[in-house]
């Protein structure tokens, strides 16, 4: 697994101060994006979906991501999603894990497409008038 560094997330296509990481644990459990190369982190879909009947309740998931996105639910025996916007934008690595391919994340064509319209949107000077 790769350790979230500032490499690695320049790797995932963030660049120098376009991000901003909210450290509100002490404990370094929950670390938060607010923003992804100047869009809001809540903006943009990106976050794993778990089918409950293909998860077999392994714990892979839990063990690679440090970023407390999942939870395990012990009634049901079955990992989900906590927190979906503590996810790495792009990041796939429990997906990559999940030995029954539970774990899915949203179409990376349709992803790509929806990021360059919101950046292209934030690079729109208003109009003075």
């Amino acid at each position: 697994m790769e350790e979230i560094t500032e490499a690695a997330l320049l790797r995932a296509g963030a660049g120098p101060l376009q991000m901003t990481i909210d450290l509100r644990d002490t404990a370094g459990k929950e670390l938060a994006m607010k923003e992804w190369r100047g869009i809001p982190r809540e903006d943009i879909p990106w976050y794993p979906t778990i089918d409950p009947e293909k998860c077999i309740g392994c714990k892979a998931c839990l063990e690679c991501c440090k970023n407390d996105v999942f939870e395990f639910d012990e009634a049901t025996g079955k990992t989900r999603v906590k927190n979906p916007y503590n996810c790495v934008v792009e990041c796939r690595t429990c997906a990559r894990l999940c030995p029954t391919g539970a774990i899915t994340f949203p179409d990376e064509e349709s992803f790509t497409a929806y990021i360059k319209e919101k950046l292209a949107a934030g690079r729109k000077e208003p109009h003075e008038g």
